[in-house]
């Protein structure tokens, strides 16, 4: 076994742990490893920022008594963390800039409460859904999380009465989708 398709059983395994909805992946081959990579120049804004980051906190710690003035690396280290948020937050937008909104059924979802890292309290929704592109009939898996304040109750913003929900669809790999809040 080759170790993209080892990668690859670990994140259906990790995907998959305490729920009883199986996680559909959205990329193509189930050998390789889910991974998304700099798509547009906007990822690239957000690599220079990070690396900008990290350099001026190395600066920092390897110079550290010998420096008079601090501005000039601290600096470096807030734009590089100012690049880094908008190159993240412009390069979902550009990503996402063709997807399609789409309305599907949903034939299941469950809801569990977990936590993050930090201990904080979340919910987490998994549905099973099915919608039609392009003459096919599509099956995915797509997941929210939100506060534990908004409570349980908040999944009906995202999934009506009579069972249905809005997606925004990759038209490419019709199986990424993101579940979006239903029209007030």
């Amino acid at each position: 076994m080759n170790p993209q398709s080892k990668i690859r059983q670990i994140q259906d395994r990790s995907a998959n742990r305490d729920w009883r909805i199986d996680f559909i992946s959205w990329a193509g081959d189930d050998s390789k490893p889910m991974v998304k990579g700099i798509e547009n120049p906007m990822g690239i804004l957000s690599l220079l920022g990070m690396m900008l980051f990290l350099g001026g906190f190395a600066y920092i710690m390897i110079k550290r008594g010998s420096v008079e003035n601090m501005a000039i690396p601290i600096s470096t280290c807030i734009i590089g963390v100012g690049l880094g948020a908008v190159g993240s937050i412009l390069h979902e937008k550009v990503r996402k800039r063709n997807w399609i909104t789409v309305n599907a059924e949903c034939l299941d979802y469950e809801t569990k409460l977990g936590r993050t890292s930090q201990n904080a309290h979340l919910w987490a929704l998994r549905a099973l859904c099915r919608f039609e592109l392009n003459g096919a009939e599509v099956l995915c898996t797509p997941e929210i999380t939100w506060p534990k304040r908004k409570g349980e109750e908040w999944k009906y913003s995202l999934i009506s009465n009579q069972a249905t929900c809005t997606l925004l669809v990759n038209p490419k790999r019709p199986r990424e989708v993101e579940l979006l809040r239903l029209k007030a």
